[in-house]
């Protein structure tokens, strides 16, 4: 005899997903952050002076004109310095991966040679190829990667989730401003949607933070009705931050309609608010499903560790 389905079993299978799907928002926000503010630090050390990029990305010098007499030594050392650490790098990971392995060596040296060149290559890139044609390769590229690994591991629907993915990074990527001025602002657009999402996902791992003072004063036989009511206010006023943010938003005077966009990024403002939005939405959603879990059945929630 088949056992009866658990009580809210499908929002628990939804919230399941949608929790992966954050996952995922963050993994891209945290990833886009990090190599964005790297092309620009690459970019303007590499724009910043007119000797050979491998020199330029060690020395970051930030003068423009001819290299001084005094300066010529670290003009030609840097780029053998680089050369050198690169072949290294390619090199020692090969070994450290293969150790033991018979033709090992010969082979890590081709490794080495490899990195070099394409970090030779890819400095020379960076250096004249605009911003938005270097983001749209590299998503490109990236996600080529990831949607190669997905069907691999026989998951067409996540690869399928990937391309779409791609194909709208890349395409946002065309309408990025000259150079990497946009980078600084792009990052804390991005943080901004890290931090709210990953509220989100605090809630639905039940590692937010809650105060557990007042429970302890609380007469014995009323505890089991303290969590699931707080996780009732919680939700509430969450909803009530959600409501606030979402007219803020796409209100009446909101930045939807006002058509307010950031100076550097040229991004909608209610790009921002979305963020806020969405979180505190789904704490809303969650707070409130894990009360009336509670209250249903005071057991189908682990107890909260106290952190100190």
């Amino acid at each position: 005899m088949s056992t009866p389905p658990e009580p809210m079993s499908g929002w628990r299978a939804i919230d399941a997903r949608l929790f992966r799907l954050e996952g995922a928002l963050v993994t891209f926000a945290a990833a886009a952050m990090v190599s964005t503010v790297t092309l620009d630090i690459l970019f303007r050390a590499l724009k910043g002076t007119q000797t050979a990029p491998l020199a330029q990305l060690l020395t970051l010098w930030g003068s423009v004109g001819p290299t001084p007499a005094a300066d010529l030594p670290v003009s030609y050392g840097a780029p053998l310095t680089f050369a050198l650490l690169s072949f290294g790098f390619g090199w020692g990971v090969y070994r450290a991966s293969h150790r033991g392995e018979e033709g090992a060596s010969a082979q890590a040296i081709k490794v080495g040679a490899l990195t070099l060149i394409g970090l030779y290559a890819f400095s020379v890139a960076l250096r004249n190829t605009p911003s938005w044609l270097m983001c749209a390769g590299l998503s490109l590229i990236a996600g080529g990667a990831l949607i190669a690994h997905a069907l691999k591991r026989s998951e067409p629907v996540q690869a399928g989730g990937l391309g779409v993915a791609t194909l709208i990074t890349a395409g946002l990527s065309t309408k990025l401003p000259q150079d990497y001025i946009w980078s600084q602002e792009l990052s804390l657009i991005l943080l901004a949607w890290l931090a709210f999402v990953g509220g989100s996902m605090a809630t639905y791992q039940q590692k937010h933070i809650e105060i557990s003072a007042l429970a302890k004063v609380i007469p014995e036989r009323l505890r089991p009705w303290v969590r699931p009511l707080s996780l009732a206010v919680t939700g509430l006023f969450s909803a009530y931050v959600c409501a606030l943010l979402f007219e803020s938003a796409f209100g009446a005077r909101g930045s939807w309609v006002s058509g307010e966009v950031r100076p550097a990024t040229q991004i909608p403002t209610w790009v921002i608010l979305l963020a806020g939005v969405v979180s505190f939405g789904m704490i809303a959603l969650r707070s409130l499903f894990y009360s009336v879990a509670l209250f249903r059945d005071p057991q189908s929630l682990p107890e909260k560790e106290d952190l100190h």
